[in-house]
């Protein structure tokens, strides 16, 4: 069965990436360089680059080109086919993870609760680095309940 030509542009432009042939952060050879270069059509190259780009190795930029955002050294430095977890990502913007509890109690509500104790609301902000990320103050109801 013969293999269609997008699918062998896609192979090898993809090799090219995984191999360091193409760069992290630099550019693709153009649409018209790629025509010429697998002898095809552009709509042809254009379905090749659209399946790089969905799965993660090139970002169209309209009048630049393609450009490469797979970066294959540093997924080797990482198990998991190259994901990264919410803790490493953090570590390397310069976060602190970490888990505080600011107050702990138990109550049983009834009917006459919300008069008695009044509305909790939530108050939450995203401060780097703060050792407070979420609050709760207490907030009268605004109309009696009956």
């Amino acid at each position: 069965m013969a293999r269609a030509i997008f699918q062998t542009i896609y192979d090898n432009v993809k090799q090219s990436i995984d191999d360091g042939t193409y760069a992290y952060q630099s550019y693709l050879p153009s649409e018209t360089e790629l025509t010429q270069l697998f002898d095809c059509s552009r709509m042809t190259v254009r379905r090749a680059i659209s399946m790089l780009a969905a799965d993660g190795y090139v970002l169209p930029q309209q009048g630049k080109g393609m450009r490469v955002i797979r970066n294959i050294s540093d997924e080797t430095n990482r198990g998991g086919g190259g994901l990264e977890t919410f803790k490493e990502i953090a570590a390397s913007r310069g976060f602190e993870l970490k888990t505080v509890t600011m107050s702990l109690s138990s109550s049983s509500a009834t009917r006459r609760s919300p008069r008695l104790r009044g509305f909790l609301k939530a108050v939450s902000s995203r401060v780097p680095n703060a050792s407070v990320m979420q609050t709760d103050g207490p907030c009268a109801p605004t109309t009696p309940i009956t």
